[in-house]
Formats: structure tokens, C-alpha cells, sequence
């Protein structure tokens, strides 16, 4: 069960970082997946979830998502 929680949580990060790197549009995502998950609304992420969707792709080494998510962050 927690493997699927997880896999729900990966997913939404990956649209989220899809959406606020304007490599996909809500449109595109909706229309490839059966439930499309986001993280958090692109329109209403802070610092703080910029921050925590970071940390996720430390974790999987995508440091280049990182490093693009730190640009936003600055903003």
C-alpha cells in the first residue's frame, strides 16, 4: 500500500516540476495520464515546496531539476 503512496507522490512531484519548468502545460499532463497528480497547485507554490520538491530530487541525484527548481526559488 505504501508502495503506491509512493509512487503517487513521485508522480505528482515529476507533473509539478513538469508544469513550473513550462516543459508540459496542466492541458498535456491531464490528457497523458488517467489521474494526473500534482504536488501542489504551480500558481501557489512557495519557497517552502520549491524547497521539499529539492530535497526529492537530491535524493534521486536529478540534480539538474534541482538546479533549475533554485532558479525558481529565487525569484
Amino acid at each position: 500500500m505504501m508502495d503506491n503512496m509512493s509512487k503517487f507522490i513521485e508522480k505528482s512531484i515529476e507533473n509539478t516540476y513538469l508544469i513550473v519548468t513550462n516543459r508540459k502545460t496542466v492541458d498535456e499532463i491531464c490528457l497523458e495520464n488517467k489521474m494526473p497528480l500534482f504536488f501542489i497547485e504551480p500558481d501557489e507554490l512557495t519557497d517552502e515546496d520549491i524547497e521539499e520538491m529539492i530535497e526529492y530530487f537530491v535524493e534521486k541525484e536529478e540534480y539538474e531539476k534541482c538546479s533549475e527548481l533554485l532558479k525558481l526559488k529565487k525569484k
